[in-house]
């Protein structure tokens, strides 16, 4: 088999003639086209399972620039000074990349929850007093909410702080405890004990008479729910509604009905 002698130098010119400045886009598309051959197994992974993208940076910081690096040496000599620094370069920005995402901090991840999740976002503070949870809610979420305070006054280990709410002229109360609501009781005008019994009509407790001064006006306690409703009996006309960490009934006789006070 025979050659002519323009195909021989065609041939000849291709192997060893340097690769020209024009001949750097066909070169640059191989160079691509092999490494993402070879490293196409690794975008698969990722693909399926995004827990080992850590695992597939670092491959990255090896194999990419390997294969830039790996396919210069091998061309060098019939590669021009200017094709040498783009693949120099290429490998450098892939060393940057990778790092980047390996060592520069992320947001984390709640272990089994979705960032998405509009349900998991962080509970705001609240605003009303009948968003206020004993037990929880600090001193200064009530500042927040409500503002300064009528006047300031104690009540055994408890310091109380005077509200009113409402164009009732009574005042709610907060009760407050090494800076945390302890006990709440809001003023209130309506049946809401009525609407309550419906749904829990077993009373645990009740004080009779609470105030002395206010005639048929019991406090009708459930403990264990964290509830008492200041009513009229029999109508159940309701004018407090109290509000605390649930308990036993003779915790609640013990440390929290000695501290209940009109004024």
């Amino acid at each position: 088999m025979s050659f002519s002698g323009s195909a021989w130098m065609s041939s000849k010119s291709s192997r060893d003639s340097p690769i020209g400045a024009h001949d750097v886009p066909s070169e640059i598309k191989v160079m691509i086209l092999i490494t993402i051959h070879r490293l196409s197994p690794h975008f698969l992974v990722v693909f399926y399972n995004s827990k080992v993208l850590p695992m597939f940076l670092i491959f990255c910081i090896f194999l990419a620039p390997n294969h830039f690096l790996g396919y210069a040496k091998s061309n060098y000599r019939f590669m021009t000074k200017k094709s040498l620094l783009f693949i120099l370069g290429g490998a450098l920005i892939v060393l940057f990349i990778a790092g980047a995402f390996i060592f520069l901090p992320h947001q984390a991840q709640p272990e089994g929850g979705d960032l998405t999740d509009t349900t998991s976002k962080t509970k705001e503070d609240p605003k009303t007093i009948d968003e206020f949870i004993p037990g929880e809610t600090t001193l200064s979420q009530v500042t927040l909410a409500l503002g300064k305070p009528l006047h300031v006054g104690t009540k055994n280990h408890y310091t109380l702080l005077y509200y009113r709410l409402s164009d009732l002229k009574r005042e709610s109360k907060v009760y407050i405890q090494n800076n945390i609501v302890a006990y709440t009781i809001e003023e209130v005008s309506n049946y809401t004990y009525a609407a309550y019994l419906k749904k829990h009509p077993k009373v645990e407790g009740a004080i009779y008479n609470l105030y002395e001064n206010e005639v048929n006006y019991n406090l009708y306690t459930f403990p264990s729910l964290g509830m008492a409703f200041l009513a009229h009996d029999p109508t159940h006309y309701t004018i407090e509604i109290h509000r605390f960490a649930p308990t036993t009934k003779a915790n609640y006789f013990s440390t929290y009905a000695p501290s209940l006070t009109y004024k």
